[in-house]
């Protein structure tokens, strides 16, 4: 009996057990903490938690999750909370925290913090100046105005002083920032005119001779030469001292004379004709001229030996060589009459006009530059058309001015004395050879035939003389129609005047040369250049200005010497300036006086159109051209009371230049402002319009 008790107890005890393993699972299967084991290095169990929950209970008893408090409501089971947008219950300002909330469908809810803090903005630093302190950068909350990072004050700069501005008797130094000037009399050194506490100084003033516009028919008469000139003509003050100067240095350079026998004790006649451009520029003038033999005389009753009529433009207002040229012919003409062969009339005209020119920029070179440059020179023979290496010598000499184009007639001239310096040594002694050359001829003023011209180089030079000339040519060619130099050099050079060219074009700036110059305290007049404009020209020239390729002492004088400013960089004003100086030595890349235009055009809009051809890529403004309209004048993007706009119909890539030459590219533009440019330049591509047009400033 007792057994069986034991058995029905324990069978109990067993099914207690297993019930209680039953009910132990499914708590396991919701999620209930549950411990995994591991066995570690020895051996033993250990019993870790698998949970990533963080949930922890908040101040308020609440639990939180990543900083989220969480209110439950009901027992979700399987439900995935969908919670709404945030709503601010209370709103975080400077200082006190806020609070916003979210909830879901279920009724759970979610509520976060909202820190309180400052809306910083900057107090920007101010820079201080002379007049007034500055302060350093400091912050403020945008909000409430309470200040995070307080300025602090800076104290004023000492003055920037200026360059001194002069009197006869006071200097001035003024502070660029302020405009506070202190003024004190000038210190003289004993027995001196130069001031021992500021630049100044009084020097005599170079002497420079002052030009003038005729008004009636004019006679001027030189040692070689008597003038004819037309009313409304610039005559420079020293016409009949440069005329003899010139002469003189021709006669010396080529070895001829002009008062030989045949001209009979008579002077060169030379006429001067106003030669104007299109009508749509009525400012402009032609340069050249031509020359003839024998006896003239003019509208007095003068009886002269060899002709020259000149273009106004080529009277010594520099870069222009026109004016020596056609004296070489009246210099070849005084030594015979007879006509010889146009390659060789020209030739000799060209070849001796360099050689002379030359030879003056190293013995006179102020005469040099109102005559023209070497550079300009060989710049103007050009280059020979390649089928003359075909020719026979006899098909060479039989060529007249017709069978030329261009300056062909002066360049194969030019070359053939060339080589007849080079290999017979004296390029002029055919010359003399020409009375006796085709005098039984039935005409004496026609040219000599091929055959006489070959015997007077063969009588002069020997019978095989023309033999080499055309292998010569091939190995000299290259250095026979080379560019002049690089740099034109002026250094001590005495004081010069400068001119504008109106060539063609309404002239908008006057450039003391074309090409890279090297001076020595170059002396420029300013009193003749504003002469020129305003008696000659018709043109506003009270407030000039001076622009430099590079930086440069520029000494600024009256007309009495005396010092009225002095200036170290790239511009100047010349407005009440009679001359300056570039101090020192250097190179320029160009030297130009700007500012004046005409006081009688008066514009409200006027547009100029350019269309470039399909295959152009670029457009400069001196190309836009319209004969209807007008002509662009450069010398608009100087003026202060108009506004020069470019538009374009496609957008195309804009240069534009300063006084100074600084380069400023923009990009894709159809309508740019150009006042204030040196020059601009437009590039695109296919059928564009440019119109540039003026308006008044307003």
């Amino acid at each position: 009996m007792k057994k069986r008790l034991w058995a029905i107890a324990l069978i109990a005890l067993v099914c207690v057990f297993a019930f209680s393993a039953c009910k132990k699972a499914p708590a396991q299967a919701d999620n209930e903490t549950t411990d995994s084991q591991t066995t570690d290095e020895n051996g033993s169990y250990n019993e870790t938690d698998d949970t990533d929950e963080t949930d922890t209970t908040d101040k308020d008893g609440d639990s939180t999750e990543n900083g989220v408090n969480n209110e439950q409501s009901g027992n979700s089971g399987g439900h995935t909370h969908a919670y709404s947008a945030w709503t601010t219950l209370k709103k975080a300002t400077c200082t006190e925290d806020g609070l916003e909330e979210r909830t879901c469908s279920c009724g759970a809810k979610e509520s976060r913090t909202l820190k309180a803090g400052h809306t910083e903005a900057i107090d920007s630093a101010v820079a201080a100046t002379c007049s007034s302190e500055g302060k350093t950068e400091g912050k403020h909350c945008l909000t409430c105005g309470k200040i995070l990072i307080a300025q602090k004050t800076t104290p004023k700069t000492a003055h920037s002083y200026s360059s001194y501005k002069f009197t006869a008797s006071t200097h001035t130094l003024s502070c660029t920032m302020c405009n506070t000037g202190t003024t004190a009399a000038h210190t003289f050194k004993s027995g001196t005119t130069t001031c021992t506490a500021c630049p100044f100084f009084k020097e005599t003033a170079p002497g420079f001779a002052t030009g003038y516009t005729t008004t009636k028919v004019t006679y001027i008469e030189t040692q070689y030469a008597i003038f004819q000139i037309q009313p409304n003509i610039y005559v420079v003050g020293d016409l009949a001292k440069k005329t003899d100067d010139l002469c003189r240095a021709m006669e010396s350079f080529s070895g001829l004379s002009f008062n030989t026998e045949i001209a009979n004790g008579k002077k060169i006649l030379i006429s001067v004709n106003r030669s104007s451009g299109p009508s749509a520029y009525p400012d402009s003038e032609m340069s050249g001229g031509i020359a003839t033999g024998g006896a003239v005389s003019n509208s007095r009753g003068d009886i002269g030996n060899g002709h020259i009529s000149l273009d106004s433009l080529s009277l010594f207002l520099g870069k222009e060589g026109a004016f020596i040229h056609e004296l070489f012919h009246v210099l070849r003409f005084r030594q015979s009459n007879n006509t010889f062969n146009t390659v060789l009339e020209e030739g000799f005209a060209a070849y001796m006009t360099l050689g002379l020119q030359l030879e003056l920029e190293k013995q006179n070179k102020a005469l040099a530059y109102y005559c023209n440059s070497s550079s300009q020179g060989y710049m103007n023979i050009g280059s020979m058309e390649r089928s003359i290496y075909n020719c026979t010598i006899s098909e060479w000499f039989s060529k007249t001015a017709d069978g030329f184009q261009g300056n062909d007639a002066y360049t194969y001239g030019y070359c053939f004395l060339s080589y007849l310096k080079s290999a017979c040594g004296n390029p002029t002694a055919w010359i003399t050879y020409l009375d006796d050359a085709g005098k039984d001829r039935p005409d004496m003023n026609a040219p000599l035939s091929v055959d006489q011209t070959k015997q007077v180089f063969q009588e002069v030079y020997g019978a095989n003389c023309l033999d080499n000339f055309y292998g010569w040519l091939r190995n000299n060619e290259k250095n026979l129609l080379k560019p002049g130099g690089t740099v034109y050099d002026i250094t001590d050079m005495e004081p010069i005047s400068i001119y504008p060219h109106f060539t063609w074009l309404n002239c908008e700036s006057t450039e003391l040369a074309p090409f890279k110059v090297k001076y020595k305290n170059l002396c420029v007049d300013v009193e003749e250049l504003r002469n020129y404009l305003t008696n000659y020209k018709n043109r506003n020239a009270d407030n000039l200005n001076l622009a430099l390729s590079h930086n440069a002492t520029i000494q600024l004088f009256d007309r009495n010497g005396m010092l009225v400013g002095q200036e170290q960089g790239k511009t100047a004003s010349l407005a009440g300036v009679s001359y300056f100086r570039l101090v020192g030595q250097g190179e320029l890349d160009f030297l130009e006086i700007y500012g004046y235009f005409n006081p009688s055009e008066v514009y409200t809009k006027k547009t100029l159109v350019y269309r470039s051809e399909p295959a152009a890529r670029t457009f400069w403004r001196s190309f836009i051209q319209d004969w209807n309209i007008d002509e662009f004048d450069q010398d608009l993007l100087y003026r202060t009371d108009i506004q020069v706009v470019v538009e374009i119909t496609s957008p195309s890539k804009v240069i534009l230049y300063s006084v100074t030459g600084e380069e400023t590219v923009l990009w894709n533009q159809t309508k740019v402002v150009v006042s204030g440019c040196r020059d601009f330049y437009v590039e695109t591509e296919g059928n564009t319009v440019f119109e540039v047009y003026i308006v008044p400033k307003k």
